[in-house]
């Protein structure tokens, strides 16, 4: 009788066969719907980068002036948001607020930051870094990876893990 109990640690009961699980095959659908559900955030990640590939087969580079940091927020979470000011290739000049909003900039007013824009919107731009075409794609991989590795171990093992209650 110890021997058994050891075997199966996860339940006080002396006899494992006495211990009440799910069925295989439910433990079985369950982890292939979990895994399933990766899709989604999976998908999310390659139409971002398809958006970031069409942005960056148009987008034009150039060095923009920080004009402003307008504050934002309460007095305690208090913000400051950069406006950018540069010029186009017509030499037309556009003046463009960040969308992100800052405790600390990155960058003082007169200091000079590159940016990436699209020259049929010039409102649409983005700074060339990880975080703007990357952070987001790479969270919902790992979210996806996630689903992927819990719902294999479901597949797999589930029925040893999962427990109906009386």
């Amino acid at each position: 009788m110890r021997q058994t109990y050891i075997a199966n640690m996860m339940t006080r009961e002396p006899d494992a066969r006495k211990r009440p699980t799910i069925n295989v095959w439910t433990a079985r659908l369950a982890g292939l719907a979990i895994v399933s559900l990766a899709i989604v955030p999976a998908w999310l990640a390659r139409e971002r980068h398809r958006e970031n590939q069409a942005f960056l087969a148009k987008a034009v580079r150039v060095q923009a002036v920080v004009a402003d940091l307008q504050a934002v927020g309460s007095a305690d979470d208090r913000r400051l948001v950069p406006v950018y000011r540069f010029q186009d290739a017509e030499g037309r000049e556009h003046s463009v607020r960040s969308p992100v909003a800052y405790r600390h900039p990155p960058a003082t007013i007169g200091q000079s930051v590159p940016l990436l824009y699209d020259p049929g919107n010039p409102e649409a731009f983005k700074q060339p870094s990880f975080v703007s075409f990357w952070a987001y794609i790479t969270v919902l991989l790992a979210f996806a990876g996630t689903l992927v590795l819990f719902g294999s171990v479901v597949f797999a093992r589930g029925h040893r893990f999962i427990h109906r209650r009386h």
